[in-house]
């Protein structure tokens, strides 16, 4: 269902479904376990796909775009949802980056790449712009948003404050910066991922990546590009020799899941309880239950 390459991979919230966005500007939803295309849930008609994302009760699928537009489908598939059209000058300047929700899912946060800078708050119900915050020297340019299981605050990573991560808080206005967590990452931290309950973040970098459980640091694991949780004990990592790890965060020797082919495009990494997935000029799947490849 997608012409080209894709660039964007998240599962459904129950793992169920993987959605992925293409250099076609489309989002397809695959059954994870044969790699099968289920449907076309939408497609975009202005602007490359930055950012992908599904609400916690997995009912829409949400997507930023290169010239900082906000918008979404049904996860079924359906009519497009706008809710940030860029011309109207309350969203994002330029790429949207990343995107996160509050558990209860009543509030979407936004970050904004190079040139934007900026951490938006959305009433998901209404598409309004609640909260406004950011900018270069606090936040920079958005490497990736985890939300806080508390519903009150956003983690943020950035670009350009290198090694360094902080929550924001997003309820009551403009959100607000509060204090780094604990030790910083070793290197740019190219992006940050939680786990299923948000009390855990990893957090990649350059030299190192790092597990925090509720803002404390609780594990040192190799530099990494894409990573994620897979379930609660093991976390899947996508080196910079663009071998795909799966460590088990209760000790022993990593297991070699796939090696990426040398000169492809840069992939992403999406992954469930169950699943890893590589998407990118090449499509895998990984099943947890061999830690082989599925499809």
């Amino acid at each position: 269902m997608h012409e080209g390459r894709l660039n964007l991979a998240t599962f459904a919230p129950d793992g169920q479904t993987l959605y992925t966005g293409g250099a076609d500007m489309r989002v397809v939803a695959w059954e994870p376990a044969t790699g099968a295309a289920r449907h076309l849930v939408g497609q975009h008609d202005q602007a490359t796909l930055t950012a992908l994302a599904v609400t916690p009760d997995g009912t829409w699928v949400m997507a930023g775009n290169y010239h900082g537009a906000f918008f979404g489908w049904p996860a079924m598939g359906g009519p497009q949802r706008v809710l940030d059209p860029s011309s109207s000058g309350i969203g994002h300047y330029k790429d949207l980056h990343a995107i996160a929700f509050t558990p209860d899912g009543r509030l979407a946060m936004t970050g904004g790449g190079s040139d934007d800078y900026q951490l938006l708050v959305w009433e998901m119900a209404t598409g309004a712009v609640v909260g406004r915050g950011g900018g270069q020297d606090s936040l920079g340019a958005t490497a990736g948003l985890v939300a806080l299981p508390d519903g009150q605050r956003v983690l943020a990573s950035s670009f350009i404050h290198r090694g360094v991560l902080h929550p924001w808080t997003v309820t009551g206005g403009a959100p607000k910066r509060g204090k780094a967590w604990g030790k910083s990452v070793d290197g740019l931290p190219l992006t940050i991922v939680g786990d299923a309950t948000g009390r855990r973040v990893l957090a990649m970098g350059l030299a190192a990546s790092m597990i925090y459980e509720d803002g404390e640091p609780v594990a040192t694991l190799p530099g990494a590009i894409r990573g994620g949780f897979v379930g609660a004990g093991r976390v899947a990592l996508m080196g910079f020799d663009w071998a795909v790890m799966l460590h088990d965060l209760a000790g022993g020797a990593p297991q070699k899941l796939g090696q990426v082919p040398s000169g492809a495009y840069f992939p992403t990494v999406a992954t469930s309880a169950d699943r890893v997935v590589v998407a990118g000029e090449v499509f895998w799947g990984f099943d947890m239950a061999t830690l082989g490849r599925c499809w």
